[in-house]
């Protein structure tokens, strides 16, 4: 139980950590589901892989009892076995990876991780140079658009203007060469 809780506990508390880093609070039942998924990794070699890989996305349920008889119980177990040989020589304990490949593998598993993260915001960088370029291009057809509206209007602006002129011009010049009128007076009449 020693070696479950010190191989075990160092993880959790990564695992814990990451989740802090980022930015989410760890609360008692995220440790719980953390834990439950975690375990379940380590008793099932499909998810172990993933989780090695870095690709342990969803959560699972522990094994509960079953990582005791190390899983749930095959229906050929019941049938009648011969008796097994006894052997003269112990078992050999499983070999324990090194210290220095743990530490490799950690490594690798960091390095795709922020390797990872770097393609994640690069992604992201790309999707917002895209939407700036978009809109840049909308801003630059609709200053396009104001320019030929301005345009349009200076010029109707002349025109008015000449129009004014013209009109003005017109009222003065009719007076000064029209004959004077004559104001008609009582000898007239």
């Amino acid at each position: 139980m020693e070696r479950y809780r010190a191989a075990f506990e160092p993880l959790v508390r990564g695992a814990n950590q990451a989740l802090k880093e980022a930015g989410t609070g760890v609360s008692a039942a995220l440790d719980r589901r953390l834990r439950s998924t975690l375990l379940a990794a380590v008793t099932d070699r499909g998810l172990r892989a993933d989780l090695e890989a870095g690709r342990l996305a969803d959560e699972h349920a522990d094994p509960g009892f079953a990582v005791l008889s190390r899983g749930p119980i095959p229906a050929g177990f019941f049938l009648e076995r011969p008796p097994k040989k006894q052997s003269a020589a112990p078992a050999e304990p499983a070999p324990t990876p090194a210290p220095d490949a743990a530490e490799a593998r950690r490594v690798a598993r960091e390095r795709a991780r922020t390797a990872d993260q770097a393609a994640r915001a690069d992604r992201s960088l790309a999707r917002r140079a895209d939407r700036a370029e978009r809109a840049a291009q909308a801003a630059e057809r609709r200053v396009a658009a104001m320019r030929q509206a301005l345009a349009a209007l200076e010029r109707r602006s002349g025109e008015l203007r000449a129009a004014a002129d013209e009109a003005r011009k017109a009222r003065i010049t009719p007076r000064a060469a029209s004959p004077a009128r004559r104001v008609p007076t009582r000898a007239d009449t």
